[in-house]
């Protein structure tokens, strides 16, 4: 696929290893409300000229796994529960990229696109005190974890519209997924009416059609690398009469973007940018970092956080 080519050069190009990579798991663990921090933060160690160096910074945050309508899931939760009014913990949505595996939420990664940035987002939520949830996506709609097949479906011909969209396997997991939330996980009780979604690359995307697809379900979206729902990578389109009806709707939108972008250009999400601002009820801003790829910004952490604790009402 031409997209994934692509994704393949950058990484060829763009990208030098400069750690060794952990073999990191999510499993059951006991999550308690002890108020320690999910994850760990690692030095990494390498001779170099007969001195021992410190090389690399990795973060490592404590992990498991359920599964929704057969489908992958991982997640972790915070360790206090600072922000439960008595309606329970709020939750994150995170959503991946094409051929990424979910776990890359919950460790630092040697890639271009994720590094130690997207994992350092899941750091600051779950310290301030939000669940992470991390869904694996799959075209064929099974245990799909990473690879070719590992892309949402959100602007697949045959579910790029608003119409068929609920036949599509990804909604029927996320139904589920919040259905499991509704009754609880580890004795904790989730507030769906405070839930927030992120996502890069073909998760950025996904992270679009939750404001399209589920008007009123989301307090804010953050939208690394994407743009429209059913948009590619160029997206020259705009929104038809219904979808303006249904923008009106939108949560406070936030889209991060590389100006060097060759996978989803700067210019695929400036009409987005600019319906949003069309509307002076919705909150909205736009961050576009000059020499910066198709990657995670080096500042998604606290800009992340930012926004979804300023729109966590």
């Amino acid at each position: 696929m031409k997209f994934q080519r692509e994704l393949l050069a950058i990484e060829k190009a763009e990208h030098e290893s400069t750690f060794e990579q952990v073999d990191w798991r999510c499993e059951e663990i006991n999550f308690a409300l002890d108020g320690t921090s999910r994850c760990q933060v690692r030095i990494q160690y390498l001779m170099r000229s007969n001195l021992l160096q410190a090389d690399a910074e990795t973060t490592l945050c404590d992990c498991a796994e359920l599964r929704a309508n057969n489908r992958l899931v991982r997640y972790s939760l915070p360790s206090h529960s600072d922000l439960d009014e008595g309606e329970g913990i709020p939750v994150v949505m995170m959503f991946h990229g094409w051929t990424i595996s979910s776990i890359t939420s919950f460790r630092t990664e040697d890639d271009y696109y994720c590094q130690n940035n997207k994992v350092r987002v899941t750091q600051a939520l779950l310290d301030a005190g939000y669940a992470v949830f991390a869904p694996s996506a799959s075209a064929l709609g099974d245990n799909q974890d990473g690879g070719d097949w590992a892309y949402w479906l959100t602007n697949i011909p045959g579910y790029d519209s608003l119409d068929n969209w609920t036949r599509s396997s990804d909604h029927q997991m996320l139904i589920n997924l919040w259905s499991q939330l509704s009754r609880g996980l580890h004795g904790y009780k989730f507030n769906l009416n405070k839930m927030h979604a992120t996502g890069f690359s073909s998760g950025g995307f996904m992270t679009s059609r939750m404001g399209f697809s589920y008007p009123g379900m989301f307090n804010s979206l953050s939208i690394n690398g994407g743009s429209y729902y059913n948009c590619d990578g160029v997206c020259n389109r705009y929104l038809d009469e219904f979808e303006k009806e249904l923008i009106d709707l939108h949560p406070p939108t936030q889209i991060l973007q590389g100006a060097t972008d060759p996978v989803v250009l700067a210019s695929s999400n400036v009409d987005y940018d600019r319906e949003l601002n069309r509307r002076d009820w919705i909150t909205n801003r736009r961050v576009n970092r000059e020499k910066v790829g198709h990657r995670w910004l080096d500042e998604a952490p606290e800009l992340i956080l930012d926004w979804i604790k300023r729109h966590n009402k």
